[in-house]
């Protein structure tokens, strides 16, 4: 259904909503059937916050057998990251506690006296085994003595909690490395076990991303280690949150293990000065790498994620196809992996490679062959997302989202407009003193106040094909992050994450501290949460959203994966203090069970060329001469090929630039060869971009933006 250059642009307006209150739910789909809704559904939603201590956060959310949600996460007195305890969290299906646990740890250490006699805890993983019991993963600096310390053995380790369905402590032990070392997932497994992956780093090791190999293992339900096994596959940046890594392992229908990551190789067809900077180590390239292993952790087969190789200084360079740190299991037992595309594959200069602009999804058959690659474009820079398969087969993805300086965001347009009002009437005061108006305050206050200021929860529907359903931003008027997504019965998703409250906790030097809650945010399947409809409205509908099919641009090869026994994990059975907790909950939208059409948003297809070129300004005018002659060959000419062209740019009076409404294609070029040639044009040249033309006193090299699928661009030199 795809096709290239393909831009979903929704064009319904940013009303804001936490429920729609719908009468006569069956009689409405039935009619609305013919609109594209697809019946009803029963579903529920709200939005709650929780708050243990000063500083809280929902790392991660797992669905509970009863139809209640777990959340695990971490909570601290102070911003500096002292004495932080993980907790965990039983909540009902309408989002009330039920019981709730901080885990503490202690250190040993006599060798300093100022070295810390408390942990420093985080939850980052939850779930429920067969058994009904809850396994948590986390990290902890927790439990050193002074040998540890004296090793400088402190920078983390991981920590594994049980509990029973009730939420009292069974048992407690931590994986202990040489270096950082922390959780990336945990999955149930039937027998009443589980399995662990997570992101070990190596002492010494010289990388400038501070990367992280995994290691996955197997455990029975007492904590017992049935093996444990290190790849070679090295994580996408672990110590940043917004690219949290417990989306990267995966157990399929059939027991398989799924990993993806990254792995390093030498850059081929490398020359004699082509070192790295620092040593006389040759420059080594980065590939995302897909792994796929039995329930024992034997290899089936791997896969790198690459883009058309690129050719550098005569030599074809292996490129990857992005960041890919998801994957999620179809309906057809194949594979979609999601990542975030390498601004080279997009066309996007090199230059902006730290600010990939598209989430994309490969989706692989089950043997891992490439069936489909597409992009989605949010018309902002993407650092993270976190997704979920839905109950339909599609997929949701949440991330985190500032509207500011986002051109294509209407928030972000309104806020301007206000800026520029604002201004306007500091002129005017600046003129009549009577008016008595501090507008300098005005303007600081719309600055530091404004919505587009705030984080958003920025979350995308899909369909099974990645065709965009819905895009919400949840949060409108409050500051909300997501760390996670999980699909629940209803259609719906649950979103853990923070909700950063405008209330100042303390100011230190200079920089101010505000209360933090943990967030749980339940949606139904059209992306709305259930409220009164009285309450203030969170969610509104986001526009600037652009769908490309880049299939051609995508290559997937069979790779060498190193997967090996790993026995340099110690572990140990430990004894933290457990904690019942008393909890505040507040209501941010009140819990409503309710039916609900499932009705999809409409959109209207546009590429992202004609975006581009509805956005970009045209010059006044040519200089007059030579430019004014050749402008008045050339643009009737485009115009007929192309319908929509704008002239951007006339550099010095011997070039100009024209952009155009869609992509150029080759079909293109030769047209507009075919014009020149009627006007008395010979043709000197022809290549896959470029036309080089001539006739009596005069020659031009005409420019085809051929390998650019963002824009399409003209340039005429002469």
């Amino acid at each position: 259904m795809f096709k290239p250059s393909r831009t979903i642009k929704f064009t319904v307006s940013a009303v804001l909503i936490c429920f729609v209150v719908l009468v006569g739910v069956a009689e409405a789909a039935t009619k609305k059937n013919k609109t594209g809704c697809t019946g009803s559904v029963q579903s529920s939603g709200f939005i709650k916050s929780y708050n243990f201590k000063d500083s809280n956060l929902a790392n991660s959310v797992s669905l509970t057998s009863d139809g209640g949600y777990a959340l695990t996460g971490g909570a601290i007195i102070n911003k500096y990251m002292s004495d932080g305890d993980a907790f965990i969290m039983k909540v009902n299906s309408e989002g009330k506690k039920e019981w709730a646990n901080l885990i503490q740890t202690k250190n040993n250490i006599t060798v300093d006296p100022l070295a810390d006699k408390a942990g420093n805890d985080r939850g980052h993983a939850v779930t429920q085994l067969s058994d009904g019991s809850y396994i948590l993963a986390g990290e902890t600096n927790g439990f050193l003595n002074d040998e540890l310390f004296e090793k400088q053995e402190f920078s983390g380790d991981v920590l594994i909690s049980k509990f029973d369905a009730g939420g009292r402590h069974i048992w407690t032990e931590t994986l202990r490395g040489l270096s950082l070392d922390i959780p990336v997932n945990i999955i149930a497994d039937e027998s009443g076990g589980f399995f662990l992956s997570a992101a070990v780093a190596e002492v010494g090791y010289e990388g400038a991303d501070f990367l992280h190999h995994f290691v996955i293992g197997k455990f029975d339900g007492s904590g017992k280690k049935l093996w444990i096994k290190k790849t070679n596959l090295l994580s996408w940046n672990p110590l940043i949150s917004d690219t949290k890594l417990n989306q990267s392992f995966l157990k399929d229908s059939d027991d398989n293990l799924l990993l993806t990551g990254m792995t390093e190789i030498p850059r081929e067809n490398s020359e004699e000065g082509d070192k790295s900077d620092s040593a006389e180590k040759p420059i080594k390239d980065k590939l995302a790498i897909i792994v796929k292993l039995n329930s024992n952790g034997e290899t089936i087969w791997t896969k790198s994620l690459e883009g058309i190789p690129a050719r550098i200084k005569g030599a074809d360079y292996r490129v990857r196809a992005g960041s890919f740190y998801a994957v999620e299991q179809t309906e057809d037992k194949g594979y979609a992996i999601f990542g975030l595309l390498y601004p080279i594959i997009t066309g996007e200069p090199r230059a902006k490679v730290a600010e990939p602009t598209f989430l994309a999804a490969i989706k692989l058959d089950k043997d891992g062959d490439l069936i489909w690659a597409k992009a989605v474009g949010i018309g902002a820079p993407l650092t993270g997302f976190f997704t979920t398969k839905t109950k339909d087969n599609g997929f949701v993805f949440i991330k985190n989202y500032k509207a500011w300086n986002n051109k294509s965001d209407e928030d972000f347009n309104n806020y301007v407009k206000a800026q520029k009002n604002a201004q306007k009437k500091q002129k005017k005061s600046e003129s009549e003193s009577d008016l008595g108006i501090d507008i300098e305050k005005q303007t600081i206050d719309l600055t530091e106040k404004a919505d587009v200021n705030l984080n958003k929860i920025l979350a995308i529907k899909t369909d099974r094909d990645f065709n965009v359903q819905w895009v919400k931003k949840i949060g409108i008027g409050k500051e909300f992050l997501g760390f996670d997504v999980k699909a629940t019965p209803d259609q719906g998703v649950a979103i853990a994450g923070l909700h950063r409250k405008s209330t100042v906790r303390e100011v230190t030097n200079g920089q101010t501290f505000t209360y933090d809650d943990a967030l749980l945010v339940k949606l139904d399947v059209n992306g709305n949460a259930g409220a009164p409809a009285e309450r203030e409205g969170l969610i509104s509908d986001y526009s600037a959203i652009s769908a490309e099919d880049v299939s051609a641009y995508i290559k997937v090869a069979d790779f060498t994966s190193e997967i090996k026994n790993y026995d340099e994990l110690v572990i140990n059975q430990q004894n933290p203090e457990i904690l019942p907790t008393d909890i505040r909950t507040n209501d941010l939208c009140a819990f409503r069970n309710y039916e609900t059409a499932i009705c999809p948003l409409k959109s209207q297809a546009k590429t992202w060329a004609q975006v581009n070129f509805k956005n970009t300004k045209e010059i006044a005018g040519v200089a007059k001469g030579k430019s004014q002659e050749v402008h008045d060959e050339i643009l009737p000419i485009l115009k007929r090929v192309f319908k929509g062209v704008k002239v951007i740019d006339n550099i010095g009076g011997f070039s100009m630039e024209y952009t155009v409404s869609r992509l150029v294609t080759q079909k293109d070029i030769d047209a507009v060869q075919k014009e020149l040639e009627a006007l008395g044009y010979t043709t000197y040249e022809k290549d896959t971009d470029q036309l080089i033309m001539k006739k009596i006193g005069r020659m031009l090299v005409v420019g085809f933006s051929t390998n650019d699928r963002l824009r399409g661009i003209i340039t005429v030199s002469f």
